[in-house]
């Protein structure tokens, strides 16, 4: 048990960890009312409503590099000494996420349930949040610029405010603390949804599907000891959820 879930030594300092925690509160509390009112009279547009979600992830993306920057360069040491290591979980979590979503959308495909809809196109591309809309939908308005997203901020944004807050500081104490923390920490942007302007239900319904990405990603942190294999997983992911979606559309 201990070699699958092993003690990791990799965490951001506390005032580091601290200082995200305030910025999760704001980020998924206070920014998106702020944005819904800059984005008043475009909500019928749905390339503005795109634009409106990447330009929220670069918020995150960019704070995620004030409050962590020093904890990314100190933890890319691991990387360097070991990448194959590294590479081995981040590129099983990969697999592991990849193989979730097509099972999501193979049962949608094959028998076009209404109930599979929201599991075959919001599990993948995976963001911290949704905010407008599916990061599907992101992809499919403004392609480019969307997967540019996908693919280098919002692994990072995941990985700094989730899984380094919360993932690192539990499982460094213990091992199994990691996956109850980050599944809470998780939780919060969803319940901040669903009780002002999203359907409770679907945001649980969101919720539930992507969990098991993070836990995939959180445990490749976990088994690399560096923040930078969930990154890496997450980057690698999307990417292949984004190709696979373009032969879709």
């Amino acid at each position: 048990m201990r070699k699958l879930f092993p003690m990791m030594i990799d965490r951001p300092e506390t005032p580091h960890i601290i200082s995200s925690v305030f910025y999760c509160i704001l980020a998924f509390w206070t920014l998106p009312f702020l944005l819904l009112l800059f984005m008043q009279g475009s909500f019928h547009n749905p390339v503005t409503l795109a634009w409106g979600d990447i330009a929220y992830h670069i918020i995150n993306f960019i704070m995620a590099l004030v409050i962590f920057r020093n904890y990314l360069a100190e933890s890319f040491l691991n990387v360097q000494a070991d990448l194959k290591h590294v590479l081995t979980y981040a590129l099983t979590a990969a697999a592991l996420m990849c193989t979730l979503m097509m099972i999501f959308m193979l049962g949608y495909l094959s028998t076009g349930a209404e109930i599979l809809s929201l599991a075959a196109f919001g599990t993948l591309p995976i963001a911290e949040v949704e905010l407008f809309v599916l990061s599907s939908e992101v992809i499919y308005q403004v392609p480019l610029w969307g997967t540019l997203c996908m693919v280098i901020l919002t692994p990072v944004s995941i990985s700094c405010l989730y899984y380094a807050t919360a993932f690192a500081t539990g499982s460094c104490s213990k091992p199994w603390l990691g996956y109850l923390l980050v599944a809470l920490i998780l939780a919060f942007p969803r319940v901040c949804n669903a009780v002002t302007y999203w359907d409770p239900m679907e945001e649980l319904q969101l919720y539930l599907i992507q969990l098991p990405l993070h836990l995939f990603a959180c445990w490749s942190y976990q088994q690399a000891d560096t923040v930078w294999a969930p990154i890496i997983s997450l980057s690698v992911t999307n990417l292949a959820a984004i190709l696979f979606l373009f032969l879709l559309f």
